[in-house]
């Protein structure tokens, strides 16, 4: 029993320290795009060391329980599902934060105009262009393992591995752009989920193994290689997985003895997601225009606590007033019969 609720624990805690990254990366990238006063060469470092595995890190959660959900409710209920939970937030929290770009345009770092509304279909607006790929992810894995054959897995997750080293031609448009660049960890999550001893990771000498290769891959690539996270290398490739898979060792260590606000913080993962750009800028935006504060540290750290707190705030009373319609909506009632 401890064995399982612990695996169950340790996605939450991944999720926790990513969508952490999350928020970080974006505050810090605003914080440079205003303007502020901060050294380019640290932004620029901590900027590639975060992007060069955080999104691919959700990606590999997300495709954990595929397989599992998919065999059980069979592809059109799977893919309804995904409607009201993936597909539905995304049009919602897209069409909420180009509202408030829209009117505060001119305290914007990108400020978009009203055609950004409709542009949403086949351009994603800012964050929520994970939502995006996520949900064609799914439709794809949905027609390609219609039955679960390995040998079919092996052969696609080869394929991805291939186009994220040579990419499709981006002007195959935005969708070939995504699923080079992330379809073959969504898949490492599902081949993951089907591996049937998987515990050895969480334990504490394996994780101080692999932080210390997270550190030596990140030092090696980023300062002997000279390279950024935007490079499409087998070098690249294999920083990737190694930082996810310390991600995963820590987590799952960590998640031996899982504690209530780290678990909260991983569930509530979609709330800091689609909100944490309204409420980290908009601090941002309070303290440089209305106070005159310029300062990187305090921009940095009230930038994360409000990308992070806020939406959590909204995720406790969202589940305590039980408040619908936020995160998920109930459309495919509108595709299935009751009979």
């Amino acid at each position: 029993m401890a064995d399982a609720a612990t695996r169950d624990y340790w996605v939450d805690y991944a999720k926790a320290i990513g969508i952490a990254l999350v928020v970080y990366g974006h505050v810090i990238r605003g914080v440079y795009d205003a303007g502020l006063s901060i050294s380019e060469g640290f932004f620029l470092l901590s900027d590639s060391i975060v992007y060069s595995f955080h999104m691919p890190l959700f990606f590999f959660l997300s495709g954990l329980f595929f397989f599992g959900s998919f065999n059980k409710r069979g592809a059109k209920d799977f893919l309804l599902n995904k409607v009201d939970t993936v597909a539905y937030p995304y049009f919602l929290w897209s069409f909420i934060q180009i509202t408030f770009v829209v009117v505060l345009a001119r305290f914007a770092n990108s400020p978009a105009d009203s055609g950004a509304f409709w542009s949403i279909l086949t351009h994603p607006f800012g964050q929520f262009w994970f939502l995006y790929a996520l949900f064609f992810f799914f439709v794809a894995s949905s027609i390609v393992f219609f039955k679960e054959f390995r040998f079919s897995f092996i052969l696609i997750l080869l394929f991805s591995l291939a186009i994220f080293l040579r990419p499709l031609p981006s002007n195959w448009g935005i969708l070939a752009i995504f699923f080079s660049s992330y379809f073959c960890f969504f898949l490492l999550g599902a081949g993951f989920k089907r591996l049937t001893n998987t515990h050895w990771l969480g334990d504490l000498k394996v994780t101080l193994a692999l932080a210390m290769a997270f550190i030596v891959f990140q030092g090696f690539y980023h300062f002997e290689l000279n390279k950024t996270f935007a490079e499409r290398t087998a070098w690249s490739l294999a920083l990737t997985l190694v930082s996810m898979l310390f991600v995963v060792s820590l987590s799952m260590c960590l998640a031996r003895k899982p504690k209530k606000w780290v678990l909260f913080v991983g569930a509530s993962s979609m709330a800091i997601y689609v909100m944490h750009i309204l409420t980290g800028s908009g601090i941002r935006v309070i303290l440089q225009k209305i106070f005159g504060i310029d300062d990187v540290i305090v921009h940095v750290l009230l930038g994360f606590a409000f990308g992070m707190l806020v939406p959590m705030l909204a995720q406790y009373l969202i589940d305590r007033y039980k408040i619908p319609l936020v995160f998920s909506a109930p459309i495919s009632v509108l595709f299935t019969s009751n009979k």
